[in-house]
């Protein structure tokens, strides 16, 4: 009874700290072990082998005043010398005062979930208050890594350049992509320049898209513990695989919007619509290039003043959703006063054109 009167008083204190700002004391995952045969040995991240259980040996009196952190991306049980002490919960903040009561000797602890553990997947810190005077022995608190911060800020620099050099080459085109008020109306004049899907200055705003987007997507996988699969794919540990993924999934959105200009255009044809699969495309890219401005200069931005946020990121990314289906509405209304087409007919085309890829990127955002 005193054992679980015990679980229930912490994780009661663990749900109240969560606004709670902390310094990280010391990072907990060199000290990871595994049970192999009769013996635990230091856990390899590099190792092939699939462990469900970390374990973790600490001398609580040296943290004393102190708490332990424990977030993971898969639901975990914490236990205390073989005592369960939390079970199927994602991120635990528990005082150290409070586990020192069982033992004043150094104590094992346990850590099982049902999917494979990773240095991704899994983070164990001692943290304190920031108002809390930290102990001689802490040394220097560890800061965001800094190759993150390199990182936005190159391609940020990366992307304003681009951004300069095609305002330059033909700044009717730029006003036309730019204009929000434009795309946001439901009427809006037809300009047979823009309207070439493939002239040199449209394939360039495709890049610049690209690139815009990617990064917005880069900037919220930052520093974060994210269930999503995407996210974790677009996480890095140096400055230059940051880049060479930047590049990767941007070439993989570009491939992504040519798909959709065939698409589009094959589609439009079928319904004897193919001189509004221009203006159709393009109010997308257009779209496309509200929305990665707006990940980039919000979460990028956050980033680098405060550092990777979980909250943040999963607000953002959540609202992608919403971003999606706002654009399938703005699309319909705006196509509904330029063809002659009944609803249902209109419907039946944005089906093939957007419900079907609408479907694709929510699984792969949020598989």
């Amino acid at each position: 009874m005193r054992q679980f009167l015990f679980s229930i008083t912490i994780l009661c204190l663990a749900q109240t700290l969560q606004a709670q700002e902390w310094f990280v004391k010391k990072d907990l995952q060199p000290e990871w072990q595994v049970y192999v045969g009769n013996s635990y040995q230091p856990f390899d991240s590099a190792a092939r082998k699939v462990n469900n259980t970390i374990y973790l040996k600490l001398d609580l009196q040296v943290y004393r005043g102190d708490w332990l952190e424990i977030h993971g991306i898969d639901p975990f049980s914490l236990f205390q010398q073989g005592k369960l002490v939390a079970d199927n919960k994602k991120e635990i903040i528990i005082s150290v005062d409070s586990l020192h009561k069982f033992t004043r000797e150094p104590v094992w602890f346990a850590i099982y979930t049902e999917e494979p553990i990773s240095t991704r997947t899994l983070t164990t810190r001692i943290v304190t208050p920031v108002d809390q005077k930290l102990n001689e022995y802490v040394g220097p608190l560890p800061r965001v890594k800094q190759f993150f911060r390199n990182f936005i800020l190159v391609a940020g620099l990366v992307l304003t350049v681009f951004f300069v050099l095609i305002l330059r080459l033909n700044p009717k085109v730029t006003f036309y992509y730019f204009s929000a008020p434009r795309l946001l109306a439901l009427r809006e004049s037809d300009d047979g320049q823009s309207l070439r899907v493939t002239s040199s200055a449209n394939i360039l705003f495709y890049l610049f898209a690209s690139l815009l987007l990617s990064l917005g997507l880069m900037a919220m996988a930052l520093e974060t513990a994210s269930s999503f699969k995407l996210l974790q794919f677009l996480q890095e540990q140096s400055f230059v695989a940051l880049l060479l993924r930047w590049l990767y999934t941007s070439f993989f959105i570009l491939m992504a919007l040519f798909i959709k200009a065939i698409v589009v255009g094959f589609v439009a044809t079928l319904f004897g619509i193919r001189d509004q699969a221009g203006f159709h495309f393009l109010a997308f890219i257009r779209f496309t290039l509200l929305i990665g401005f707006l990940l980039v200069f919000f979460t990028a931005g956050n980033f680098l003043i405060r550092g990777g946020s979980d909250g943040w990121t999963s607000f953002f990314y959540g609202s992608l959703l919403w971003f999606l289906l706002g654009w399938s509405i703005l699309i319909f209304l705006k196509l509904l006063r330029r063809v002659n087409f009944s609803v249902f007919h209109l419907f039946s085309y944005l089906c093939a054109t957007e419900l079907i890829p609408f479907l694709v990127i929510i699984k792969v955002l949020y598989e």
